[in-house]
């Protein structure tokens, strides 16, 4: 200990009191060389050694710095792959390195590595990494890699775990994040109800004592849940609160979430307001630019500036952002995101295509779009059903309404199950899509039925 102190003291030391601001090294930068320049003598106690590599490397990972996190955890693990694999120090090291992974989206070497861990029995893991929560990193590295069964699996298993603990008056603070971080899987599994469920647990739990980023996510997965269902009014406040306790923390986040923004976005597009819409996409795009955003960061937010174009009726402007979207999109490493970004900016980009008379190009896009429904539903649930009222939208646009009443068929289908209103406006659109192609007269004289005007009444 005296060691490491007289170490760090002594970095400090080299960073004078005249040192020129430009000069000064970041706090990232300064643990990394304290890491690199721990004391000799340290080395010759390997466990002692790794424990603190691994510490750094998981404050490194806290401050957002993810190569220099994973190089020192890849430097534990060297020091620790002879020790047993339920030893502590392997096992937090091993934890370490899982959760570096997976913020840098490396999902295949975090599940070589978590499947490893729950291997272990749980008797012989340590008690700071219990089985509880390694099955919570399982789930979420299955589900980055798509396997949703294997994801909520082990996310009940997770639950049922934290839930016994709690039941025995351990962990119960970390209840919520339990039920928090399921609930999300299971709407990326497309298992509206079950999230909704777990969703309110969340927000019960939170409401009293929680912190303001913790109660903020809590709405943010309420707004998310809402927006699918078609819940607009309660979509855009849950948004509205989240953005809210997040500017309520003043600075004391370095950088802040932009998903309040993002889904308050949605909700304006799905209600078609454009202008308020150009304002917001506007504004988002500044700060991710201020931020030095990625391409692939960049594209969804470039989808929906095309998307607000079209309504405003600015069909060149869409096409030409669309494209945009589309090789931002292409960017992407991970093929979830590449995959559901590119598909859905093509579709926006052969709307505004078909709407500058450029046929051709938009009916090839349509054709290749439409091979991709059962790609875009088990990569990303969630956005499935604008996947659908995109192609639907399309469809209707080149003249084909049997392929546009098929994307209606499905759309409604998905609505049902998520239990949606019948004032969801793609319900709506859907149903429209439907009378349109039917040759059934009862089916075109639905629309100007009490039900149907109702419910449009209460969309206007």
């Amino acid at each position: 200990a005296e060691a490491i102190r007289d170490d760090v003291v002594g970095l400090l030391r080299e960073t004078a009191p005249d040192t020129p601001v430009s000069q000064l090294p970041d706090v990232p930068t300064l643990v990394y060389t304290a890491a690199k320049s721990l004391p000799r003598q340290l080395r010759d106690q390997p466990g002692l050694h790794a424990e603190l590599l691994y510490t750094l490397g998981n404050v490194l990972r806290d401050m957002g710095d993810l190569p220099h996190s994973e190089a020192l955890l890849k430097e534990a693990e060297t020091i620790t792959m002879n020790l047993p694999a339920e030893s502590p120090v392997r096992v937090a090291t091993e934890v370490g390195m899982t959760r570096t992974l997976v913020r840098r989206s490396d999902y295949d070497g975090a599940a070589r590595r978590i499947a490893a861990l729950l291997a272990i029995p749980a008797r012989q893991l340590p008690e700071d990494d219990p089985r509880a929560e390694l099955l919570k990193i399982g789930m979420v590295v299955a589900d980055g890699r798509g396997q949703m069964d294997l994801a909520v699996s082990r996310g009940r298993e997770m639950l049922d775990a934290y839930r016994a603990d709690c039941a025995a008056g351990r962990r119960c603070d970390e209840l919520s994040s339990a039920t928090h971080d399921f609930a999300s899987v299971l709407l990326d599994a497309d298992r509206i109800a079950e999230a909704q469920t777990l969703a309110d647990e969340t927000l019960r739990l939170r409401l009293h004592g929680a912190t303001p980023m913790n109660l903020a996510n809590a709405y943010d997965l309420q707004s998310k849940i809402a927006l699918y269902r078609g819940e607009l009014g309660v979509a855009d406040l849950d948004a509205r609160k989240t953005a809210t306790l997040v500017n309520s923390l003043g600075n004391g986040l370095k950088r802040k979430p932009l998903e309040p923004q993002i889904q308050r976005i949605e909700v304006l597009l799905a209600e078609e307001r454009a202008g308020e819409g150009e304002a917001s996409i506007a504004a988002l795009l500044a700060t991710q630019r201020a931020r030095k955003a990625s391409r692939c960061e960049l594209a969804w937010t470039e989808m929906q500036q095309a998307r607000d174009e079209l309504l405003l009726e600015r069909s060149q402007d869409a096409a030409a952002t669309a494209a945009t979207a589309v090789g931002d999109g292409n960017s992407c490493h991970r093929d979830i995101v590449r995959d559901v970004t590119v598909t859905l900016a093509e579709l926006v980009r052969g709307r505004a295509l078909a709407a500058t008379g450029d046929i051709a190009s938009a009916a090839a896009i349509h054709a290749a779009a439409s091979k991709r429904s059962a790609t875009v539903h088990a990569d990303d649930p969630l956005s499935w059903p604008l996947y659908l009222v995109e192609s639907m939208r399309l469809a209707t646009a080149l003249g084909r309404p049997g392929d546009a009443a098929g994307d209606a068929r499905t759309l409604i289908a998905a609505l049902d199950r998520a239990a949606s209103p019948a004032t969801h406006p793609w319900r709506i659109e859907a149903q429209l899509a439907l009378a349109a192609a039917s040759a059934d007269p009862s089916a075109r004289a639905a629309i100007g039925s009490p039900a149907f005007d109702a419910s449009l009444a209460k969309i206007r």
